[in-house]
């Protein structure tokens, strides 16, 4: 059985992945893409393996991206290697409403779903609290709490899995509806009319469809008169009131609790004057910092070419070898290695700035 795991970027679907495979894993490229395939193997309770591949972080099906155009590809070609039995979706708990748009498309695609809830913790500091179990009778799917970061829920997840794998046991018959998208659904064997109007709108970026395929697909846009941004703008929006009304019955938010750390933060970080002036001073201090704390290194470095300079002049008659070695490779060796500790410090700040989250901060403000 193949297991997928779905969710926007940030909401934990890597930590899921290897608590269930632990070293099991392996990652590759998907066919023809510079895009990472990571493949693990997990048991569950009956003892059987499930394949689980962990597929790239999206915000919707409509791609934006060629990461998240490979997550469309994986949904869509019914017929590919990595089609999925049952998808598993991670939300964000403490950002659910944009967590659940995926979710409803993914659920409209006749892909089977389990919704699992993340980083709850985070939810209630921000005074959110969730009823999961009514929320999955609203969505009409199991709903479990996790918190994959430490492990918690994990064997929950599993019960919940074997659960569903059992309801697919029977074999499934896919309906092809009365619909403008029927004739899309009947040749790419796709279980809804949702899935073939994504196949339809995203026909000239999908891989499985050949080009006679393409030819008559680009005529049936023409005849339908279909407009890609068009039904885009629609399917949200009417997505996200039907997710506006679940959020209501299920989420409670806490009267006045006030700003977290994290927007105290921000409305520091990203102010339109002072965020400016923090973001140069910081990289004032960086460059600074690079060029003093590499200077120690670098002397080392520097004495340390010239002493084996010197030793090598001292042990070796005059000759064309020497002087290839003293002028050519140690000195040649020498002038790149010494560069080292700079790039080292540089790549240490920047890496600081990425993981702190400030560097999404600066995006913000300069965007």
């Amino acid at each position: 059985m193949k297991i997928v795991l779905l969710g926007n970027p940030y909401c934990g679907k890597s930590s899921l992945f290897n608590h269930l495979t632990g070293l099991r894993q392996k990652i590759g490229n998907f066919p023809g893409v510079t895009v990472d395939k990571k493949l693990g193997f997990c048991k569950i309770s009956d003892g059987s393996t499930l394949e689980i591949l962990d597929l790239p972080g999206t915000y919707s099906l409509y791609p934006k991206s060629l990461d998240e155009n490979v997550v469309l590809e994986v949904l869509l070609n019914t017929k590919g290697p990595d089609y999925p039995d049952l998808a598993v979706l991670v939300a964000d708990a403490s950002n659910l409403k944009r967590n659940l748009l995926l979710f409803e498309q993914v659920k409209n695609l006749g892909i089977p779903c389990i919704l699992a809830l993340n980083l709850l913790d985070i939810a209630l500091e921000q005074g959110n609290t969730i009823d999961s179990i009514k929320l999955g009778k609203s969505l009409n799917v199991p709903v479990v709490e996790l918190n994959a970061r430490d492990g918690i829920g994990i064997e929950g997840l599993k019960i919940c899995i074997f659960r569903e794998i059992e309801k697919l046991a029977s074999p499934y018959k896919i309906n092809i509806e009365n619909s403008p998208y029927q004739a899309v659904q009947k040749t790419f064997s796709l279980n809804t009319p949702y899935a073939a109007k994504l196949t339809l709108g995203h026909s000239d970026s999908l891989d499985f469809i050949n080009k006679d395929q393409k030819v008559r697909l680009k005529a049936l846009k023409k005849e339908l008169d279909f407009d890609l941004d068009l039904e885009q703008s629609k399917d949200i929006l009417e997505k996200y009131e039907s997710i506006q009304k679940v959020l209501k019955d299920v989420q409670e938010n806490a009267p006045n609790s006030g700003l977290t750390l994290s927007q105290k933060i921000d409305k520091v970080l990203i102010h339109k004057i002072w965020g400016y002036l923090i973001f140069i001073g910081i990289l004032f201090l960086i460059f600074q910092s690079v060029f003093s704390l590499a200077s120690w290194p670098m002397d080392l470095i520097d004495s340390g070419v010239a002493a084996l300079n010197s030793f090598i002049e001292s042990h070796l008659p005059a000759s064309k070898l020497r002087d290839l070695l003293t002028q050519g490779l140690v000195a040649g060796i020498g002038g790149v290695v010494i560069f080292i500790p700079q790039i080292a410090f540089l790549f240490a700040f920047i890496a600081i700035l990425e993981e702190s989250g400030y560097m999404a901060r600066v995006v913000v403000l300069m965007d």
